[in-house]
C-alpha cells in the first residue's frame, strides 16, 4: 500500500480530530468587532487554491459578504491595487505553510490593516507567522507528493469558522461529512478496479464538474495529474460543453462528477455529447443530480444527505482513490515525484517546507 493510499483512508480520523478541536471562533469574532467588512480574499496555490474556492462559497453564503478566491501569485502581485484594508478579511490556507509568495501576500495585507487569517497544519509556519490569527486543520502528517485529507481538513476548518460566525449549526454538517466519506471510500473500492481498467491506457484526461461539484472534480484532476504524472485537464461542465470539447479523441479519458444544478439538464447534455465519441467515460453523481436525470447510468452515485456546503469534499474523494490506483497501474510509485528538486530549484517553498517533507 502506497503512503498516499493510506492518507487517504486517514481522513476520517483527521476530520475526527479537527471535530473535536475545531479552530477557536472567538479570536475571529473579537478582531472583526469594529470592521464593516467589504471584502473576504481566500487564497492558496495548488490543491490549496481548490479548498480556497470551495471556502470562499461557504463564507459568502454563511455572512452575505463578497468572498473570492485567488491564487497565491495572482494575488502577491494585485495585493497593492485590490483596495485592502480594514474593511477586508484576508484568508491564506496552505497545508505546509511553507509557500513563499502566499507568505508575502499576506504579510504585505496585513500591512495595510486586512485581517489575515492563516490554516495549515503546521502552527509554527511562515504563514502562521505572518497572520493575525491561525487555524490548526489538525491534518497530521501527509508526506507525499499529492495532498488528499489536507485538502479536506483545511477546507473545513475554514468552513467551521465562517458558519460558526454565522451563527449557524457547523457540528451537524461536519459530522455528517465525516460519515459520508466513510460510506464514500467503500463504496469506490468496489467499483474502482473497473474505472482503472477504462482508463489506465489513456494519453489524456478530462475531469468536468457540475455545480458544487465543480472545484472537486478540477482538484480531482489535480491528484490524477500529480501523481498517475499525465495531461489532465479540469473544466466546469459549461466550459467543457464549447471548444474544450473539440480537443477530446483517440486516447482520451473522462471523468464527470456531477453535482445538482438548477439547469440539471445541461448535466444530461453533457452526457449525450460525450456519447457521440468513443472515449471511456466514469461518470459520478450526488444523490440530487443522479435523481433529477435518472436516465443516464452512473458509476458511483453519492449520498451527501446532511453535509451542507461540504458536499465537494464527498465528490473529491473517488477521483483521490481513482490517481492512487490509476498511478500504480501505469506502473509509477503515488509517494515519488517526478522531480524531487522542484521546490529546491524554484524557491518556491521554504526550508520549513523542506523539514516537513513537502
Amino acid at each position: 500500500m502506497s503512503r498516499l493510499d493510506g492518507y487517504i483512508r486517514e481522513t476520517p480520523e483527521a476530520l475526527g480530530r479537527l471535530i473535536d478541536a475545531p479552530p477557536a471562533v472567538e479570536p475571529v469574532r473579537a478582531a472583526l468587532v469594529g470592521r464593516k467588512l467589504r471584502k473576504i480574499w481566500i487564497s492558496g496555490s495548488g490543491t490549496s487554491l481548490f479548498a480556497s474556492e470551495i471556502a470562499a462559497r461557504i463564507w459568502e453564503e454563511a455572512l452575505g459578504i463578497d468572498a473570492e478566491a485567488i491564487g497565491a501569485l495572482q494575488f502577491r502581485e494585485q495585493v497593492e491595487s485590490l483596495y485592502i484594508g480594514p474593511d477586508t478579511l484576508v484568508i491564506a490556507i496552505s497545508q505546509t505553510g511553507a509557500t513563499n509568495v502566499l507568505v508575502e501576500a499576506l504579510s504585505v495585507a496585513r500591512a495595510r490593516g486586512a485581517l489575515s487569517i492563516a490554516c495549515t497544519a503546521f502552527p509554527e509556519s511562515p504563514l502562521a507567522q505572518a497572520a493575525d490569527i491561525t487555524l490548526d486543520s489538525r491534518t497530521g502528517p501527509e508526506n507525499t507528493p499529492g495532498k488528499t485529507k489536507g485538502f479536506i481538513t483545511t477546507t473545513v476548518a475554514v468552513g467551521i469558522v465562517a458558519l460558526a460566525l454565522a451563527d449557524d449549526d457547523w457540528r451537524a454538517p461536519t459530522e455528517a461529512l465525516l460519515d459520508k466519506i466513510v460510506a464514500t471510500l467503500a463504496a469506490t473500492d468496489i467499483a474502482i478496479d473497473d474505472w482503472v481498467m477504462r482508463l489506465k491506457e489513456a494519453k489524456a484526461i478530462w475531469t468536468v464538474g457540475s455545480g458544487r461539484m465543480a472545484p472537486a472534480a478540477v482538484e480531482g484532476g489535480l491528484k490524477i495529474l500529480e501523481v498517475a504524472k499525465l495531461p489532465v485537464i479540469g473544466k466546469e461542465l459549461e466550459e467543457m460543453m464549447h471548444g474544450q470539447f473539440h480537443a477530446i479523441g483517440e486516447g482520451a479519458g473522462i471523468v464527470f462528477v456531477a453535482g445538482i444544478m438548477s439547469k440539471a439538464n445541461r448535466i444530461g447534455d453533457l452526457r449525450r455529447v460525450i456519447d457521440t465519441v468513443n472515449v471511456p467515460v466514469v461518470a459520478i453523481a450526488d444523490g440530487q443530480a443522479a435523481a433529477a436525470c435518472h436516465d443516464l447510468k452512473w458509476d458511483l452515485v453519492l449520498d451527501t444527505a446532511g453535509v451542507g456546503p461540504f458536499e465537494p469534499l464527498v465528490g473529491a474523494i473517488p477521483l483521490q482513490l481513482l490517481a492512487e490506483k490509476l498511478a500504480r497501474a501505469r506502473g509509477l510509485d503515488p509517494d515519488q515525484p517526478r522531480y524531487p528538486e522542484l521546490y529546491r530549484i524554484s524557491g518556491s517553498k521554504s526550508i520549513y517546507a523542506k523539514a516537513a517533507g513537502k
